[in-house]
């Protein structure tokens, strides 16, 4: 009896789903971690119109959204990458959508009940190489970031390939970009009813995701936000210009077998994502033409509101201004081995010394070649013989020229946190990567930051340990404390230092196992030389 009577005293939201309402109708989601995460899953955002053409706003209707389930990835050819990483499902007409997570006591509310306090907000942008990208991944599951650090997390799809990024006089410009302002938008639109803290967003991306965000910091109206953090920007990759976007469409338009944007509007979805991915670089070098303005063949381009490389662009900046809503707090860094998936997707087989210096000499010039031949040689642990496999050499300068040199010249220039992670974790590579990157079992690879940033491990089914899941921890609570700090916040006995002018010194995140975190100056040498080549040059 007694246990009858304290099951029916207990709070009816324990057995209820959790409720929100919203600008669209109230949405009806679901429990994650033991009721202690509540979750909607599948929120749309926007409205798709017509393939090529800006999203409407959404429906706003009398009805409960069902929203408990991932919904559909946009269109898009996933292929050679780990399986988490790929949607199970895609649908061009149901995909701009959002998922939020939220601590349970954001919706257990009642009439009577005092407001809620408003919460601080993380929002993510998945990257993917303007490619792929699905936010159904379990690498960017809210609830254990929430559950940590008690924030609002939220994640969303837009639009990639030639379905976000095909221009011409009758398309609308950079249509994935749009994708993800609308998204942003709608989210502040429902920032009271979801208690939202909107002086407290941080806006956080990796890769492609992260250059989003720097382009909107480089654009004439960038994104409001207290804090962005950029994971891995590959900053020396340069956008096109509207005419080689154009000129590439084209390229679509003749691989389809069209002669106009509408006739390409009028293929089935799963012929035009193939037509999309067909497009490869511009006349490419074998074995890879990295500097071509077209390494990313369907990406953002420039325009009026985007009239420079971020690169360039932020590193023109003045200094961050604290407290102005168009300069926020940067946080921005790589990890050690970036460069390395690229280069050895691209390029399959050993280079010796001749083709290495011809392939150098394309991108910048043979004086320029034969330098970097020379300092990267000393890097390389086993000795530079006649048999020596020049891709060795070309990750790193990849590493450093695409991801890491000009990440620390814009932190330099225009103020900011720079890091850089550093830990190898061979068993969660296998389990992440599986047989896909089987390079990366040894090495930090681009990506491989994401499951300690929001704490997936489990979730993704990663092995841990102890260590591993502290720096997780660690990492994860200097993410979120952006969004109110104007400084990242680590443990009472470390500070990290902002990288000026004067120095680029930048934070390390490893285990204890592996040096722990510390501040350091990686590089140094060889960005400085970089920094005298340019970089968004090329």
């Amino acid at each position: 009896m007694l246990v009858l009577t304290l099951f029916l005293l207990l709070p009816s939201f324990s057995f209820s789903s959790p409720v929100l309402s919203s600008s669209i109708g109230k949405l009806v989601g679901t429990w994650q971690e033991n009721g202690t995460v509540a979750a909607f899953l599948g929120v749309p955002f926007a409205q798709f119109d017509r393939r090529f053409r800006y999203a409407l706003p959404p429906t706003n209707t009398s009805s409960s959204h069902i929203v408990t389930s991932y919904s559909p990835a946009c269109p898009q050819k996933c292929s050679n990458v780990p399986k988490a990483l790929c949607p199970v499902h895609t649908s061009e007409t149901d995909c701009l959508t959002l998922n939020l997570f939220v601590p349970a006591s954001a919706v257990h509310r009642t009439p009577s009940s005092a407001p809620s306090p408003l919460l601080d907000t993380m929002i993510f942008i998945a990257g993917g190489g303007y490619k792929f990208e699905a936010s159904s991944s379990c690498l960017y599951s809210g609830a254990p970031l929430v559950l940590a650090e008690h924030r609002a997390v939220i994640s969303f799809n837009y639009r990639t390939g030639v379905l976000g990024f095909a221009a011409g006089s009758a398309v609308d410009d950079n249509v994935g970009l749009d994708d993800q302002r609308q998204a942003i938008a709608f989210i502040r639109q429902n920032a009271q009813a979801w208690s939202l803290n909107t002086s407290a967003f941080t806006l956080f991306g990796q890769s492609a995701g992260a250059a989003s965000l720097a382009a909107s910091l480089a654009s004439t109206d960038p994104m409001p936000a207290h804090a962005v953090i950029l994971e891995s920007v590959p900053w020396g990759l340069k956008f096109s210009t509207k005419e080689e976007a154009t000129e590439t469409t084209n390229r679509a338009m003749a691989a389809g077998n069209c002669s106009s944007i509408e006739c390409l509007q009028a293929l089935p979805v799963d012929v035009m994502v193939e037509v999309g991915a067909s497009i490869k670089h511009v006349e490419p070098f074998p074995p890879w033409r990295l500097h071509s303005q077209n390494a990313l063949a369907w990406q953002p381009f420039l325009t009026p509101s985007l009239p420079d490389q971020p690169v360039v662009a932020l590193s023109r900046a003045m200094a961050r201004a604290p407290g102005s809503p168009s300069q926020p707090l940067l946080v921005l860094g790589s990890n050690t081995d970036d460069g390395l998936w690229f280069v050895r997707d691209a390029v399959h087989r050993t280079l010796n010394t001749e083709e290495a210096l011809a392939f150098l000499a394309l991108i910048f010039n043979t004086s320029v070649a034969t330098q970097l031949l020379d300092l990267y040689k000393p890097l390389i642990d086993e000795p530079v013989s006649a048999s020596y496999d020049w891709r060795l050499s070309l990750e790193r300068m990849v590493t450093h020229y695409i991801f890491a040199c000009p990440a620390r010249a814009v932190a330099r220039a225009r103020g900011g946190f720079l890091y850089r992670f550093d830990q190898l974790d061979e068993a969660g590579a296998k389990a992440f990567f599986g047989s896909t990157k089987s390079y990366c079992y040894d090495a930090v690879c681009h990506g491989m930051e994401l499951p300690f940033v929001f704490g997936t491990q489990d979730v993704c089914n990663l092995p841990g340990s102890p260590s591993l899941d502290a720096l997780s921890r660690q990492m994860m609570h200097t993410w979120a404390s952006t969004t109110a700090s104007d400084t990242p916040v680590l443990n009472a006995s470390l500070a990290w230092l902002p990288a000026s002018p004067a120095t680029g010194s930048n934070l390390r995140f490893a285990d204890d196992s592996s040096g722990g975190i510390a501040m350091e100056n990686a590089y140094a040498s060889l960005c400085d030389y970089w920094d005298t080549i340019g970089y968004g040059v090329y």
